[in-house]
């Protein structure tokens, strides 16, 4: 009656062998001697069969959290490069140079067509 809302169920299992007046009380029909009886005996008990633990920290654990950039330029470079390299088999110098020399044939061409123009 008073040590079950203090243990937990497993204590309890464990410890019923030793608390089974305890047990008997509690089920038997109640008058107040009973109840007194039965109090006087979870005092006793507890006096005599629990122990009590405490535990004191002294220097609390603190956690430091710092906060940086996951991923930095040159991560992010260094990922662009691999992946274009591995699908597609060009590094970023070889498509620096594709873009040139697309950008010089259309140059080429447009002052072609504008000289023709001037021309006729």
């Amino acid at each position: 009656m008073c040590l079950e809302n203090y243990l937990p169920a497993a204590t309890m299992g464990y410890l019923e062998p030793m608390l089974s007046e305890l047990f008997y009380l509690r089920d038997a029909p109640q008058d107040e001697s009973q109840e007194e009886k039965l109090f006087e005996l979870c005092q006793q008990r507890v006096k005599q069969d629990l122990a009590f633990i405490l535990f004191d920290i002294t220097k609390p654990t603190i956690q430091r959290v710092v906060k940086r950039e996951r991923v930095t330029p040159a991560d992010l470079l260094g990922n662009l490069g691999g992946t274009l390299g591995l699908f597609t088999g060009m590094s970023l110098l070889s498509i620096a140079e594709v873009i040139f020399w697309i950008y010089r044939f259309l140059a080429r061409n447009l002052m072609r067509r504008c000289r023709q123009d001037r021309k006729l």
